[in-house]
């Protein structure tokens, strides 16, 4: 449950070089934190929209999904009247948002990495098809 905020001027002063080049967003949250959950429908998803024309496809992703079954994590959520953010509530929020597809992962026990990194792929293929980009793949 340890998460580390930056404030918000943060971000935006970095948004201009988050955004070049970018052929496939994956807008990430914590599974057990609301806010984390929140911040991609009123925040994270309005920017990636605007910085790609709406064009780049984005993924939603889940993570720390193993901590829905930790008991010192659910104590805590608990404590602050807060629930863990369910399966279902993502692939809503995915639907709501335009998102092309939701996925929950851990990466401590390694669920679901597999399935993130084929949805980006197949994701690049047909973005670079739909506008018929010809262009060389850019990794950082």
């Amino acid at each position: 449950m340890n998460e580390y905020y930056c404030d918000e001027d943060y971000y935006y002063r970095r948004a201009m070089y988050m955004h070049v080049a970018v052929d496939v967003y994956v807008a990430c949250f914590s599974v057990v934190n609301v806010n984390s959950f929140e911040n991609i429908k009123t925040k994270w998803i309005p920017e990636a929209k605007h910085h790609s024309g709406e064009r780049a496809p984005i993924i939603l992703l889940g993570m720390k999904t193993e901590l829905r079954r930790d008991a010192g994590t659910l104590s805590k959520l608990f404590e602050k009247g807060w629930n863990c953010v369910e399966y279902e509530h993502g692939e809503a929020m995915a639907k709501e948002t335009g998102c092309i597809g939701y996925l929950e992962v851990s990466s401590e026990r390694g669920y679901g990495m597999k399935e993130v990194t084929d949805m980006i792929l197949q994701s690049y293929g047909a973005y670079n098809d739909r506008f018929k980009k010809k262009k060389k793949c850019r990794t950082q």
